[in-house]
């Protein structure tokens, strides 16, 4: 009788244990697809921002830069590894338009529409630019930062310009 108790009580625990490990599995199955569907997702992200025909600067609290895709590096002609992880003031510098955009969503916390300016670049070339800026929310609804999105408007006002005076 002891060692059929012995021999219940050690099946048990087996079954137990197997029950374990196979919990143990499908964690780390679910947890390997949720890592792969982060990355793929991460992935997709990054190829959309890197292939916007705008120019998106995404900067944290302090305005330092944490995201600059291919079309800002193209409109504001400022390398992308030049302006990660630095005060978009410092990469652009304090007087420049669209520095004073990201200071001022920054300071006051209200987003910029279809604002035009004109921006002239460390190279001397002039461009018509659309601006647009936003605060970045985290989940918590805290302000994690901002965005600004860039569009190249030159050719636009030019053609604007010559249909004046025609």
């Amino acid at each position: 009788p002891a060692s059929s108790d012995v021999d219940v009580v050690l099946g048990t625990v087996r079954e137990v244990m197997t029950t374990l490990k196979d919990a143990e599995t499908v964690a780390r199955d679910r947890r390997t697809a949720a890592e792969a569907d982060a990355e793929r997702w991460r992935r997709t992200s990054g190829l959309v921002l890197q292939s916007l025909t705008s120019g998106v600067v995404a900067f944290d609290p302090a305005g330092r830069v944490t995201m600059f895709n291919r079309a800002a590096e193209e409109i504001l002609a400022v390398p992308a590894r030049r302006a990660h992880g630095r005060p978009v003031t410092e990469v652009l510098g304090e007087e420049d338009p669209v520095a004073r955009t990201a200071t001022r969503l920054l300071e006051l916390g209200r987003p910029t529409e279809g604002l035009e300016t004109a921006r002239t670049d460390s190279g001397g070339v002039t461009r018509w630019l659309g601006l647009t800026s936003t605060v970045l929310r985290g989940d918590d609804g805290a302000d994690t930062g901002g965005i600004l999105l860039v569009a190249d408007l030159t050719e636009t006002k030019r053609l604007r310009d010559q249909m004046e005076l025609k």
